[in-house]
Protein backbone atom coordinates (compact mmCIF):
# COMPACT_ATOMS: atom_id res chain seq x y z
CA UNK A 1 0.00 0.00 0.00
CA UNK A 2 2.27 2.53 0.97
CA UNK A 3 4.96 1.73 -2.30
CA UNK A 4 1.67 2.16 -4.47
CA UNK A 5 0.98 5.68 -2.67
CA UNK A 6 4.04 6.64 -3.02
CA UNK A 7 4.36 5.86 -6.39
CA UNK A 8 1.08 7.08 -7.61
CA UNK A 9 1.54 10.77 -5.58
CA UNK A 10 4.89 10.64 -7.64
CA UNK A 11 3.63 9.98 -11.42
CA UNK A 12 0.84 12.76 -10.18
CA UNK A 13 2.91 14.81 -9.07
CA UNK A 14 5.10 15.38 -12.02
CA UNK A 15 2.25 15.26 -14.66
CA UNK A 16 0.64 18.54 -12.50
CA UNK A 17 3.80 19.84 -12.42
CA UNK A 18 4.24 20.19 -16.72
CA UNK A 19 0.90 21.01 -16.66
CA UNK A 20 0.87 23.91 -14.05
CA UNK A 21 4.20 25.16 -15.32
CA UNK A 22 2.63 25.44 -18.77
CA UNK A 23 -0.33 26.97 -16.99
CA UNK A 24 2.15 29.72 -15.22
CA UNK A 25 4.16 30.31 -18.38
CA UNK A 26 0.85 31.32 -20.83
CA UNK A 27 -0.16 33.39 -17.71
CA UNK A 28 3.14 35.37 -17.55
CA UNK A 29 3.21 35.68 -20.81
CA UNK A 30 -0.29 37.03 -20.83
CA UNK A 31 0.06 39.71 -18.23
CA UNK A 32 3.30 40.63 -20.37
CA UNK A 33 1.74 41.22 -23.23
CA UNK A 34 -1.07 43.38 -21.25
CA UNK A 35 1.13 45.37 -19.71
CA UNK A 36 3.64 46.46 -22.46
CA UNK A 37 0.75 47.14 -24.64
CA UNK A 38 -1.01 49.35 -21.39
CA UNK A 39 2.20 50.64 -21.42
CA UNK A 40 2.89 51.73 -24.65
CA UNK A 41 -0.56 53.01 -25.11
CA UNK A 42 -0.76 55.25 -22.89
CA UNK A 43 2.63 56.19 -23.10
CA UNK A 44 2.17 57.14 -27.04
CA UNK A 45 -1.10 58.79 -26.26
CA UNK A 46 1.07 61.32 -24.36
CA UNK A 47 2.73 64.63 -25.82
CA UNK A 48 5.87 64.81 -26.85
CA UNK A 49 6.74 66.58 -23.69
CA UNK A 50 6.85 63.67 -21.76
CA UNK A 51 9.04 61.63 -24.36
CA UNK A 52 11.80 64.65 -24.26
CA UNK A 53 11.77 65.46 -20.91
CA UNK A 54 11.36 61.77 -19.87
CA UNK A 55 14.50 59.41 -18.71
CA UNK A 56 15.06 57.30 -21.92
CA UNK A 57 16.50 54.83 -20.37
CA UNK A 58 14.10 54.72 -17.55
CA UNK A 59 11.46 53.73 -19.99
CA UNK A 60 13.87 51.33 -21.77
CA UNK A 61 14.51 49.83 -18.61
CA UNK A 62 11.16 49.99 -17.59
CA UNK A 63 9.72 48.32 -20.90
CA UNK A 64 12.67 45.52 -21.60
CA UNK A 65 13.32 44.43 -17.92
CA UNK A 66 11.17 45.93 -15.17
CA UNK A 67 7.45 44.97 -16.92
CA UNK A 68 9.17 41.30 -16.61
CA UNK A 69 9.83 41.37 -13.43
CA UNK A 70 5.86 42.90 -12.74
CA UNK A 71 5.34 39.83 -14.95
CA UNK A 72 7.20 37.26 -13.34
CA UNK A 73 5.96 38.17 -10.14
CA UNK A 74 2.16 37.35 -11.01
CA UNK A 75 3.50 34.35 -11.95
CA UNK A 76 4.78 33.31 -8.91
CA UNK A 77 1.47 34.29 -6.78
CA UNK A 78 -0.22 32.20 -9.03
CA UNK A 79 2.65 29.57 -7.92
CA UNK A 80 2.71 30.54 -4.28
CA UNK A 81 -1.06 29.48 -4.45
CA UNK A 82 -0.09 25.87 -6.10
CA UNK A 83 2.54 25.13 -3.66
CA UNK A 84 0.47 26.29 -0.84
CA UNK A 85 -2.63 23.53 -1.94
CA UNK A 86 -0.07 21.04 -3.07
CA UNK A 87 1.18 21.55 1.14
CA UNK A 88 -2.53 21.30 2.16
CA UNK A 89 -2.73 18.25 0.63
CA UNK A 90 0.62 16.11 1.61
CA UNK A 91 0.59 17.66 5.06
CA UNK A 92 -3.41 15.96 5.49
CA UNK A 93 -1.25 12.50 5.37
CA UNK A 94 0.98 12.89 8.42
CA UNK A 95 -1.76 14.99 10.22
CA UNK A 96 -4.18 11.60 9.90
CA UNK A 97 -1.42 9.88 11.51
CA UNK A 98 -0.10 11.81 13.73
CA UNK A 99 -1.92 14.81 15.10
CA UNK A 100 0.26 15.84 17.50
CA UNK A 101 3.89 15.44 15.26
CA UNK A 102 2.27 17.36 12.87
CA UNK A 103 1.73 20.15 14.58
CA UNK A 104 4.96 19.82 16.55
CA UNK A 105 6.88 20.15 12.89
CA UNK A 106 4.60 23.29 11.50
CA UNK A 107 5.53 25.04 15.06
CA UNK A 108 9.79 24.12 14.54
CA UNK A 109 9.63 25.09 11.10
CA UNK A 110 7.39 28.46 11.63
CA UNK A 111 9.91 29.16 14.16
CA UNK A 112 13.75 28.07 12.16
CA UNK A 113 11.87 30.03 8.80
CA UNK A 114 10.77 33.37 10.89
CA UNK A 115 13.58 35.51 10.11
CA UNK A 116 13.69 34.63 6.56
CA UNK A 117 10.56 36.45 6.51
CA UNK A 118 11.67 39.50 8.52
CA UNK A 119 14.00 40.49 5.70
CA UNK A 120 10.99 42.27 4.00
CA UNK A 121 12.79 45.60 4.21
CA UNK A 122 16.01 45.14 3.28
CA UNK A 123 14.65 42.74 -0.08
CA UNK A 124 12.55 46.15 -0.92
CA UNK A 125 15.57 48.91 -0.60
CA UNK A 126 17.58 46.49 -2.68
CA UNK A 127 14.90 46.30 -5.39
CA UNK A 128 14.38 50.31 -5.47
CA UNK A 129 18.33 50.23 -5.91
CA UNK A 130 18.23 47.71 -8.25
CA UNK A 131 15.78 49.75 -10.52
CA UNK A 132 17.62 53.04 -9.99
CA UNK A 133 20.51 51.54 -11.33
CA UNK A 134 19.52 49.73 -14.07
CA UNK A 135 17.60 53.04 -15.26
CA UNK A 136 21.23 55.10 -14.94
CA UNK A 137 23.10 52.38 -16.83
CA UNK A 138 20.75 51.87 -19.62
CA UNK A 139 20.30 55.76 -19.94
CA UNK A 140 24.67 56.71 -19.83
CA UNK A 141 24.48 53.38 -22.88
CA UNK A 142 21.13 55.34 -24.96
CA UNK A 143 23.46 58.36 -25.00
CA UNK A 144 26.72 57.04 -25.81
CA UNK A 145 25.07 55.29 -28.85
CA UNK A 146 23.12 57.76 -30.12
CA UNK A 147 26.11 60.53 -29.94
CA UNK A 148 28.68 58.03 -30.87
CA UNK A 149 29.35 60.77 -34.19
CA UNK A 150 30.26 63.77 -31.10
CA UNK A 151 31.97 61.17 -28.83
CA UNK A 152 34.24 60.05 -32.24
CA UNK A 153 34.60 63.72 -32.93
CA UNK A 154 35.85 65.14 -30.08
CA UNK A 155 37.83 61.91 -28.95
CA UNK A 156 36.03 60.72 -26.27
CA UNK A 157 35.92 57.64 -26.26
CA UNK A 158 37.25 56.55 -22.84
CA UNK A 159 35.37 58.91 -20.73
CA UNK A 160 32.24 57.40 -22.06
CA UNK A 161 33.33 54.52 -21.94
CA UNK A 162 34.70 54.82 -18.09
CA UNK A 163 31.38 56.21 -17.60
CA UNK A 164 29.39 53.37 -18.81
CA UNK A 165 31.69 50.92 -16.72
CA UNK A 166 31.19 52.83 -13.57
CA UNK A 167 27.41 52.73 -13.98
CA UNK A 168 27.32 49.05 -14.58
CA UNK A 169 29.33 48.19 -11.64
CA UNK A 170 27.09 50.28 -9.65
CA UNK A 171 24.29 48.39 -11.32
CA UNK A 172 26.30 45.26 -10.59
CA UNK A 173 27.20 45.41 -6.85
CA UNK A 174 23.39 45.83 -5.88
CA UNK A 175 22.27 43.25 -8.20
CA UNK A 176 24.24 40.60 -6.91
CA UNK A 177 23.09 41.30 -3.35
CA UNK A 178 19.41 41.32 -4.78
CA UNK A 179 20.10 38.14 -6.47
CA UNK A 180 21.92 36.75 -3.89
CA UNK A 181 19.30 37.30 -1.17
CA UNK A 182 16.37 36.30 -3.62
CA UNK A 183 17.86 32.95 -4.61
CA UNK A 184 19.75 32.04 -1.33
CA UNK A 185 17.15 32.36 0.95
CA UNK A 186 15.09 29.36 -0.53
CA UNK A 187 18.21 27.22 -0.36
CA UNK A 188 17.72 27.26 3.83
CA UNK A 189 14.27 26.31 3.81
CA UNK A 190 15.45 22.70 3.04
CA UNK A 191 17.88 22.06 5.63
CA UNK A 192 15.68 23.71 8.46
CA UNK A 193 12.94 21.90 7.38
CA UNK A 194 14.82 18.67 7.75
CA UNK A 195 16.23 19.66 11.23
CA UNK A 196 12.66 19.95 12.00
CA UNK A 197 11.78 16.24 10.41
CA UNK A 198 14.33 15.51 12.32
CA UNK A 199 13.19 16.76 15.36
CA UNK A 200 9.79 15.14 14.63
CA UNK A 201 11.23 11.75 14.21
CA UNK A 202 13.31 11.79 17.31
CA UNK A 203 9.95 12.45 19.47
CA UNK A 204 8.31 9.61 17.32
CA UNK A 205 10.81 6.88 18.08
CA UNK A 206 10.33 8.05 21.80
CA UNK A 207 6.79 6.98 21.29
CA UNK A 208 7.64 3.92 19.52
CA UNK A 209 5.61 5.40 16.89
CA UNK A 210 5.53 2.20 14.01
CA UNK A 211 7.96 2.12 11.10
CA UNK A 212 5.21 2.44 8.49
CA UNK A 213 3.74 5.61 9.77
CA UNK A 214 6.94 7.14 10.22
CA UNK A 215 8.01 6.36 6.70
CA UNK A 216 4.26 8.00 5.98
CA UNK A 217 5.01 10.72 7.70
CA UNK A 218 8.69 11.36 6.81
CA UNK A 219 7.49 11.10 2.78
CA UNK A 220 4.40 13.45 2.87
CA UNK A 221 6.97 15.94 4.76
CA UNK A 222 10.10 15.71 2.60
CA UNK A 223 7.68 16.80 -0.23
CA UNK A 224 6.67 19.89 1.39
CA UNK A 225 9.88 21.14 2.63
CA UNK A 226 11.01 22.19 -0.99
CA UNK A 227 7.35 23.43 -1.82
CA UNK A 228 8.52 25.81 1.23
CA UNK A 229 11.28 27.02 -0.06
CA UNK A 230 9.90 27.63 -3.08
CA UNK A 231 7.09 29.73 -1.68
CA UNK A 232 10.12 31.54 0.52
CA UNK A 233 11.43 32.43 -3.34
CA UNK A 234 8.69 33.40 -4.30
CA UNK A 235 7.91 35.68 -1.69
CA UNK A 236 11.15 37.28 -2.22
CA UNK A 237 10.34 38.04 -6.12
CA UNK A 238 7.14 39.24 -5.20
CA UNK A 239 9.06 41.92 -2.93
CA UNK A 240 11.39 42.49 -5.23
CA UNK A 241 8.54 43.54 -7.95
CA UNK A 242 7.18 46.40 -5.63
CA UNK A 243 10.24 48.62 -6.87
CA UNK A 244 9.82 47.96 -10.78
CA UNK A 245 5.45 48.37 -10.50
CA UNK A 246 5.96 51.17 -8.57
CA UNK A 247 8.20 52.89 -11.67
CA UNK A 248 5.95 51.27 -14.40
CA UNK A 249 2.78 52.85 -12.64
CA UNK A 250 4.90 56.34 -11.90
CA UNK A 251 5.44 56.47 -15.66
CA UNK A 252 1.58 55.70 -16.99
CA UNK A 253 0.62 58.50 -14.64
CA UNK A 254 3.15 60.73 -15.85
CA UNK A 255 2.04 59.98 -19.35
CA UNK A 256 -1.72 60.64 -18.59
CA UNK A 257 -0.82 64.09 -17.09
CA UNK A 258 0.18 65.16 -20.75
CA UNK A 259 -2.06 63.43 -22.51
CA UNK A 260 -2.45 64.86 -25.90
CA UNK A 261 -5.13 66.98 -26.68
CA UNK A 262 -7.40 66.77 -29.61
CA UNK A 263 -10.25 67.83 -31.15
CA UNK A 264 -13.23 66.23 -33.25
CA UNK A 265 -12.79 68.15 -36.36
CA UNK A 266 -11.22 66.02 -38.71
CA UNK A 267 -8.54 68.04 -41.16
CA UNK A 268 -9.37 67.73 -44.75
CA UNK A 269 -6.80 70.14 -46.22
CA UNK A 270 -5.09 73.13 -45.78
CA UNK A 271 -6.23 76.27 -47.33
CA UNK A 272 -4.85 79.71 -46.77
CA UNK A 273 -2.86 80.47 -43.61
CA UNK A 274 -1.05 79.19 -40.23
CA UNK A 275 -1.66 82.41 -37.73
CA UNK A 276 0.14 82.58 -34.25
CA UNK A 277 -1.09 84.92 -31.92
CA UNK A 278 1.22 86.03 -29.08
CA UNK A 279 2.19 82.69 -28.78
CA UNK A 280 4.86 81.78 -25.59
CA UNK A 281 6.06 78.73 -24.75
CA UNK A 282 8.82 77.35 -22.02
CA UNK A 283 9.56 73.64 -21.42
CA UNK A 284 8.67 73.18 -17.26
CA UNK A 285 11.71 74.63 -14.78
CA UNK A 286 13.04 76.47 -17.70
CA UNK A 287 13.28 80.13 -18.78
CA UNK A 288 11.01 80.84 -21.08
CA UNK A 289 12.17 79.83 -24.79
CA UNK A 290 9.77 81.63 -27.05
CA UNK A 291 7.88 85.07 -25.60
CA UNK A 292 5.35 86.92 -27.73
CA UNK A 293 5.92 85.01 -30.94
CA UNK A 294 3.20 86.65 -33.79
CA UNK A 295 3.15 85.08 -36.98
CA UNK A 296 1.46 84.87 -40.48
CA UNK A 297 2.53 82.12 -42.40
CA UNK A 298 0.90 81.53 -46.38
CA UNK A 299 0.19 78.86 -47.90
CA UNK A 300 2.71 78.19 -50.98
CA UNK A 301 5.43 80.31 -49.55
CA UNK A 302 8.71 79.42 -48.44
CA UNK A 303 9.74 80.46 -44.68
CA UNK A 304 12.72 80.40 -43.05
CA UNK A 305 13.43 80.95 -39.64
CA UNK A 306 16.85 82.16 -38.51
CA UNK A 307 18.54 82.23 -34.99
CA UNK A 308 21.55 81.58 -32.82
CA UNK A 309 21.52 78.01 -30.89
CA UNK A 310 18.33 77.33 -28.17
CA UNK A 311 16.93 80.70 -29.77
CA UNK A 312 13.70 78.12 -30.03
CA UNK A 313 13.58 77.84 -33.98
CA UNK A 314 12.47 73.95 -33.57
CA UNK A 315 10.25 74.19 -30.76
CA UNK A 316 8.75 77.01 -32.65
CA UNK A 317 8.12 74.32 -35.85
CA UNK A 318 7.14 71.33 -33.02
CA UNK A 319 4.12 74.26 -31.59
CA UNK A 320 2.76 73.72 -35.17
CA UNK A 321 2.78 70.56 -35.22
CA UNK A 322 1.31 70.45 -32.15
CA UNK A 323 4.35 68.35 -30.39
CA UNK A 324 3.75 71.02 -27.62
CA UNK A 325 1.36 73.07 -25.87
CA UNK A 326 2.04 77.11 -25.91
CA UNK A 327 1.60 78.59 -22.72
CA UNK A 328 -0.06 81.26 -23.93
CA UNK A 329 -1.73 82.39 -27.10
CA UNK A 330 -3.91 80.27 -30.06
CA UNK A 331 -2.68 78.95 -33.33
CA UNK A 332 -5.22 79.53 -36.21
CA UNK A 333 -5.57 77.66 -39.19
CA UNK A 334 -7.38 78.67 -41.87
CA UNK A 335 -9.97 80.76 -39.19
CA UNK A 336 -10.20 77.82 -36.92
CA UNK A 337 -8.67 77.06 -33.66
CA UNK A 338 -5.75 74.35 -34.16
CA UNK A 339 -7.27 72.71 -30.61
CA UNK A 340 -9.98 72.21 -32.58
CA UNK A 341 -8.72 69.71 -35.30
CA UNK A 342 -8.28 65.93 -34.70
CA UNK A 343 -4.90 65.95 -33.77
CA UNK A 344 -3.75 63.16 -35.86
CA UNK A 345 -5.45 63.77 -38.86
CA UNK A 346 -3.54 66.82 -38.99
CA UNK A 347 -0.17 65.84 -38.61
Amino acid sequence: SICFFLGSAILTSAVLGVISLNALLRIKYDVLLYLIDDALNKFFKANYLFFNNGDVGKLINTIQQEINKVADAFGNIAQTFAYILQILIFITVPYFLSPELTINFIIICSILTLPFFLLNKVTNDLGHKNVNTANKMLSILHENLISAKLILSFGNQKFSHNRYTAAFKSHASVSVLFQTLQRGLPLFVVPVGMISILVCIYIASIRAIPFSEISMFMFALTRVVPMIGLIVGAKTTIQGFLPAFKQLNKLKNEAKALEQKSGGLIFQKFENQIELQNISFSFPGRVKTLKDINLKLDKGNVIAFLGESGSGKTTLVDIILGLYEPDEGPIIIDDIRFEKYDIVSFR
